[in-house]
């Protein structure tokens, strides 16, 4: 319980879902109210999921808690999008910066989402704003487009919208 305190009232400061973390075995500096964690650690803050191998956390000078730094083989997480999609990620390490609300994936980094996939050494997702900066071999697949049941049916009579000038053009209905 003394390691939720910080983290509670970090969140509620936030006005933020509450941060519940566990882990097999962790220890708290009585001090700093900075803690460890180790084995099977798992975090979730609403629909946000992070697990990891052992980690850290980090305060500011009034005790709160500001980032966790994971570590595992590898670390992972996953969250909802706005529109209701799942995003997940995995890297060998994994910043959660609490004030910046972002996550910093450091070494063989991936996020996989509906939309595709986007890796590289370095990935830095804005957890608020849901973008994505990489650093370091940044690889991007697009998943087309889901397929609409409409598509490629003739269009209705009274849509004005032109043809396409020849059948490579890309559609975007």
């Amino acid at each position: 319980m003394l390691l939720l305190l910080p983290l509670l009232a970090l969140a509620e400061e936030k006005r933020e879902p509450p941060i519940e973390i566990d882990s097999e075995a962790g220890g708290i500096d009585a001090r700093t109210g900075a803690y460890w964690m180790r084995d099977n650690i798992r975090i979730q803050r609403g629909a946000l999921r992070v697990r990891a191998d052992e980690g850290r956390s980090f305060t500011n000078e009034e005790g709160q808690v500001t980032r966790i730094e994971l570590s595992g083989s590898p670390t992972t997480w996953q969250d909802v999008l706005e529109d209701g999609s799942d995003v997940n990620g995995r890297s060998q390490e994994i910043v959660y910066d609490f004030l910046a609300n972002t996550i910093t994936m450091i070494g063989d980094a991936h996020i996989q989402n509906v939309q595709g996939a986007f890796s590289g050494s370095k990935l830095v997702y804005d957890l608020a704003t849901q973008n994505l900066v990489g650093d370091g071999g940044v690889r991007l697949v697009i998943e087309p487009p889901a397929t609409s049941p409409n598509r490629g049916q003739q269009q209705a009579p009274g849509n004005n919208e032109p043809e396409p000038d020849t059948p490579d053009e890309w559609d975007p209905r």
